[in-house]
């Protein structure tokens, strides 16, 4: 069964991912995205200031979950009931 992703399931994601700085290429495999949605989801995340680009490696810019990202991924995981990284596999995308 397939269940479709909400906005900000797909943004807790990428924020849970994004705990320790990952390349933009490799955040965009792991939540099944495109560069086009990813950047979009990226938007939202820096407006809401839950995540920030710090640094680069290997001329990648490197993609981070700021603190407030951090408390806002505690209170949705505890809505949920249980982490992001647990329902990865049962989510999908479609747009």
């Amino acid at each position: 069964m397939n269940t479709r992703r909400d906005r900000w399931e797909i943004i807790g994601q990428i924020l849970s991912l994004c705990r320790t700085p990952r390349k933009k290429t490799w955040i965009i495999y792991k939540c099944n995205l495109n560069f086009k949605t990813f950047d979009r989801y990226w938007a939202t995340i820096e407006d809401h200031r839950f995540g920030k680009i710090e640094g680069e490696q290997n001329g990648d810019r490197l993609y981070i979950t700021t603190k407030r990202g951090l408390a806002f991924l505690s209170r949705w995981e505890k809505s949920l009931g249980q982490s992001f990284e647990a329902l990865a596999p049962q989510m999908t995308i479609r747009e």
